[in-house]
């Protein structure tokens, strides 16, 4: 009579086990898509030195979104989650030329390092 409960009690179970099993699976696949990138870089003067606390515009071209931030005490920049698209880089550290990279294609899960 037991393996019968027991059969009966596994039967009821099973359509919540498989509905828990199949939410954590999407919840998983979910976790692991990306649609953004990365850009980083070191802002550097002309002779090859660093340039700290330099101001950095990261701009998608096509839409016109762009992230301003700045670079650290060893020049070095990172603008982490970026949507996919066609950005320009530029800055104009004071005392300098303002430079800027164009047409960088960031694709899901790049990173783009400009040195």
């Amino acid at each position: 009579m037991e393996t019968k409960q027991g059969r009966l009690a596994l039967a009821r179970a099973l359509p919540a086990l498989v509905l828990l099993w199949a939410i954590g699976l999407f919840i998983g696949v979910d976790a692991q898509t990306s649609t953004v990138g990365n850009i980083s870089g070191t802002v550097r003067d002309p002779t090859g030195a660093v340039v700290p606390r330099a101001q950095v515009v990261i701009q998608e071209e096509r839409t016109g979104f762009s992230r301003t931030v700045v670079s650290n005490d060893e020049g070095f920049y990172s603008a982490p989650s970026l949507p996919f698209g066609r950005y320009s880089v530029s800055t104009a550290p004071q005392g300098f030329k303002k430079t800027v990279s164009t047409g960088l294609e960031l694709h899901v899960n790049e990173t783009w390092l400009l040195i």
